[in-house]
């Protein structure tokens, strides 16, 4: 095994581990942010948003990253 696929299988191992920390903790997020929202009186909408936001973009992101990894595998070849 080379470097190269070295590289890459420990760059694989990365995002599932991100992956395996970054959904609950997404989870999490939403979380607070349905607690804030129910238990926030008049402002509670507005202090829930910024949770909700950073939950859903964080989420995007760590499942964006398998797909992207997975499509540059595919198509790059040294």
């Amino acid at each position: 095994m080379d470097v190269i696929q070295q590289l890459v299988n420990m760059g694989n191992e990365v995002i599932s581990w991100m992956q395996l920390l970054g959904i609950p903790a997404s989870a999490i997020a939403f979380g607070v942010g349905g607690f804030q929202q129910i238990f926030g009186g008049a402002e509670g909408l507005r202090k829930a948003k910024p949770w909700y936001i950073g939950g859903a973009i964080g989420l995007i992101f760590i499942l964006g990253a398998s797909a992207i990894a997975s499509f540059l595998k595919m198509k790059i070849t040294f």
